[in-house]
């Protein structure tokens, strides 16, 4: 198959047969940009917490509002040096005199196919190696087929016993969360030709997930899997249906993405809080209560991440930042609570006597300044931007670090206003597979160039 790309340099042979399957995306979604995303996930959560009366807390989610002016302002420095740091990159890339970057002579990805492949099997394999060995340690813990039966059916308590029975094992539990690599590989490979082993292990690790998301109530465990996959396999989409249906529905794809987050959470609730609520003697409808509840989860995190900033001390290192270290498997001599200042224990045991333990999450964007202040905040939200930028640039290019880590970046931009995703400890195994690629298929660049330069 000739490549997709219009005046490319394939001819050093270095090109890589993914990158013949993967078209530079001239028109990108506007919904993939970065500022749009921010604005989108933290800006307008931001805002909405805002404005709503401490009595909605109170009476919806059972929690004090905490959440005020000055965490809002935080809020709006940090996307606004997010923005500064989007648009002095862009000024660079405008005015920059052209040095015979190879993202410009080589675009796409230079790993070759194979090797892409190799690496899916070998995070796809240990994915399933650890769902395995996970499913067999709880079954001897004492979790049933009756367990999961009775979970998927929608009763609580099981949900429960499973949470309590089938506890997360260091290292083996890690290995599960090579699933967003896997996801993110599958997606650049799914057009692939002899792709058929690809795309039934990608389905397997879906299934895998969704399971994990029901029996466990871990709804991040299937949304990380599938999102990164969407994003990775979009360029082959867009260059392979060209109609103007298709580019029609990429506009409302942020509109359906909202309808399928809250069904989503409706059909997760209906199985889990909602059925015991419902004994208790509530009488909200099913639908009206999923939406409610997501409306929790990310005007509590906000408000739970503003209480942070109150009732601890601040960091004498940055925790959630570095929170892959700090709970690293088999460093046991590493210890981050007396090394940073963070206990944990401490802030749920408030969190517990003080707002409500059922919406438990810190937010993203509060963790960062509480480990950097709120100037060091705007310092890293202002570099992040321009890193974002960078990406976002190559992706949309058809580049290496763009295809193969833009994807990861939607999903924490996405989970901004709940958790500090891209550093926490359950993303820090596919992230670190991700930039290995990214740093291969750069050394493959540079060697590539330095070729061309001689022939």
């Amino acid at each position: 198959m000739a490549s997709v790309y219009p005046d490319s340099h394939y001819a050093t042979g270095y090109a890589s047969d993914v990158a013949e399957e993967t078209a530079p995306i001239a028109a990108t979604p506007y919904w993939l940009h970065p500022f749009f995303l921010v604005v989108c996930c933290l800006g307008l959560p931001a805002l909405v917490t805002y404005l709503l009366p401490a009595a909605v807390f109170e009476s919806e989610w059972h929690t004090p509002k905490v959440y005020d002016t000055e965490n809002a302002l935080s809020i709006a420095y940090a996307i606004a040096a997010f923005a500064a740091g989007m648009l002095v990159c862009w000024f660079w890339k405008q005015h920059s005199a052209r040095s015979g970057y190879v993202g410009e002579e080589f675009p796409g990805l230079l790993v070759r196919g194979d090797w892409m492949r190799g690496v899916f099997f070998v995070c796809a394999g240990l994915t399933l190696m650890g769902s395995a060995v996970w499913a067999i340690y709880s079954a001897q813990q004492g979790v049933g087929l009756g367990d999961a039966v009775a979970a998927l059916r929608g009763d609580p308590e099981a949900v429960m016993r499973i949470r309590a029975k089938a506890a997360t094992i260091p290292g083996i539990t890690t290995l599960t969360q090579m699933g967003m690599a896997a996801s993110i590989l599958a997606g650049l490979l799914w057009f692939r030709d002899n792709a058929f082993t690809v795309r039934g292990l990608f389905i397997v690790i879906v299934i895998a997930a969704f399971l994990r998301a029901f029996l466990r109530a871990e709804r991040l465990a299937f949304i990380e899997v599938i999102v990164p996959f969407g994003v990775a396999l979009l360029p082959s989409l867009i260059a392979r249906w060209r109609s103007v249906a298709f580019r029609m529905l990429l506009w409302f794809v942020p509109l359906i993405a909202v309808v399928a987050l809250i069904a989503f959470f409706i059909i997760a609730e209906a199985g889990r809080s909602y059925a015991s609520k419902r004994e208790a003697g509530l009488e909200r409808g099913a639908v009206d209560y999923g939406a409610n509840r997501i409306g929790g989860y990310y005007g509590t995190a906000l408000n739970n991440g503003a209480f942070l900033l109150d009732t601890l001390p601040p960091a004498r290192m940055p925790y959630f930042t570095l929170e892959w270290f700090w709970k690293f498997p088999g460093l046991p001599f590493i210890d981050g609570r007396e090394m940073t200042g963070f206990n944990s224990d401490q802030l749920y045991a408030s969190l517990a006597s003080d707002m409500n333990i059922e919406f438990n999450n810190t937010s993203g964007i509060f963790c960062y300044e509480y480990d950097f202040g709120r100037t060091g905040l705007v310092v890293v939200a202002f570099f992040c931007g321009a890193a974002a930028f960078l990406v976002f640039r190559s992706y949309r290019r058809g580049g290496g670090a763009g295809l193969i880590f833009y994807p990861i970046c939607v999903l924490a931009f996405m989970e901004l206003a709940r958790i500090p995703y891209l550093t926490s400890k359950r993303a820090f195994a596919s992230v670190a597979v991700l930039l290995a690629l990214v740093a291969f298929d750069k050394l493959l660049r540079i060697s590539a160039q330095m070729k061309s330069r001689i022939y």
